[in-house]
């Protein structure tokens, strides 16, 4: 079978505040020994939330993004302040090989990890984003051992299942 083919899957870990607020990104990936791929400041959205909603509602459905407060619509948006790990995209059929990698890189650094969130009010997140044909999905199971040392951190885990 051909590489393309191949379900491609890009394991991403985050740190993120999630208020308007910023936070010593240079710290973290001081703390961590790790020089981060990406990291943004509060970043104001140029566009604008034009309906009545519930701002806790849409910042759970809406992860990394902040609802300024306002009487009315329109609301302005902020792309909340982020410290970010993101491996490139690796051919496999099963999400722990990948995952695995992105965890020899955090390995030993889960209570430091845990600190800093608490120190900066951030929410650790590990996000798989698998890109596939949607008769083609990798293994989807996370091994206990992932499983437990995401869990040791704090961080949640979403999948961002892209299909064509």
């Amino acid at each position: 079978m051909d590489d393309q083919a191949l379900p491609n899957v890009g394991p991403v870990f985050t740190l993120t505040k999630k208020d308007s607020a910023d936070f010593d990104r240079d710290g973290v990936s001081r703390r961590l020994g790790i020089i981060p791929t990406k990291t943004c400041p509060p970043t104001v959205s140029p566009g604008k939330l034009l309906s009545e909603i519930d701002p806790a509602e849409f910042q759970r459905e809406y992860f990394g993004l902040t609802v300024l407060p306002a009487a009315a619509p329109p609301y302005a948006i902020i792309k909340n302040a982020f410290w970010c790990l993101e491996l490139p995209r690796m051919h496999s059929w099963d999400v722990a090989a990948p995952l695995h990698r992105l965890e020899e890189l955090l390995k030993g650094r889960g209570k430091e990890v845990a600190l800093l969130c608490k120190e900066y009010e951030l929410t650790a997140e590990l996000i798989l984003r698998v890109y596939a044909e949607s008769n083609d999905l990798p293994v989807m199971a996370l091994p206990s051992e992932s499983v437990s040392f995401w869990s040791k951190m704090g961080a949640g885990i979403q999948l961002d299942l892209y299909l064509d």
